[in-house]
């Protein structure tokens, strides 16, 4: 990273941050509704989702060629990967700077946000694990399962790197004190269908939901984060006034 005149310079790619909204081109899936940008991943490099609950075939499942991000679960999430991809819903040039704040903050401060990540993923296993316990105890396809995950990981609750894979950043056009709202978008052993979204202010959790569910340029993020605290602020998760 290089400082120049007082702000920072990063290029990536080839492709200097200075002209941020620019090197977003349009999504492959949607490419009228959201635009990205790929870059080598800054946190939870070696986390990947190895398990889907009640699939054998999973397990057996060819990897796809170039599997489309934003899916909540496919063979590849078993795999690492190097890169992930930067998405907007929409190309705003009035919220452009508070993106690219959102993202230089996340770019010079990334141990301590994967701090944060990893403290908000072990709550969530841990949480999940309770809400699934009852299924475990009475048998069954779930509870045959889960032994079959204890045997290829013995410290399942805690060992969260095998159970979530981050394969998308969403950069918000919404947020506070100048920096964007950041969603990071998960597959995850427990939710195929839905995958898992954790939105930061910085290097503030606020709320967990579906892939996408808050920040998918639909609606109000901020309505959003706040209608989900009222049921869901979890221990050290930061309140929007």
């Amino acid at each position: 990273m290089v400082k120049k005149t007082g702000r920072y310079v990063v290029t990536i790619s080839g492709i200097d941050m200075s002209d941020f909204l620019n090197q977003f081109k349009p999504d492959k899936e949607f490419p009228d509704e959201r635009w990205s940008f790929t870059t080598p991943k800054l946190v939870l490099k070696s986390f990947v989702s190895a398990f889907a609950v009640y699939d054998e075939d999973f397990h057996k499942g060819k990897l796809e060629n170039k599997p489309y991000p934003l899916e909540p679960s496919g063979y590849n999430s078993r795999v690492e990967d190097a890169e992930v991809p930067v998405f907007v819903f929409d190309k705003n040039p009035e919220a452009t700077q508070l993106r690219e704040n959102g993202w230089m903050f996340l770019l010079d401060n990334s141990v301590v946000i994967e701090e944060r990540l990893r403290a908000k993923l072990l709550q969530i296993q841990q949480s999940d694990l309770t809400l699934l316990a009852e299924e475990i105890e009475d048998g069954g396809p779930f509870a045959d399962h889960w032994k079959m995950i204890q045997s290829a990981i013995p410290d399942a609750e805690m060992q969260i790197d095998k159970f979530f894979k981050l394969v998308g950043i969403v950069l918000d056009s919404n947020g506070l004190e100048d920096h964007a709202f950041v969603g990071f978008e998960f597959q995850t052993s427990w939710d195929k269908d839905h995958g898992l979204e954790i939105v930061m202010h910085k290097d503030r959790v606020l709320a967990r939901a579906g892939m996408t569910e808050l920040l998918s340029g639909y609606g109000s993020s901020i309505d959003g984060i706040k209608a989900t605290q009222e049921f869901d602020l979890a221990p050290g998760d930061f309140r929007l006034s």
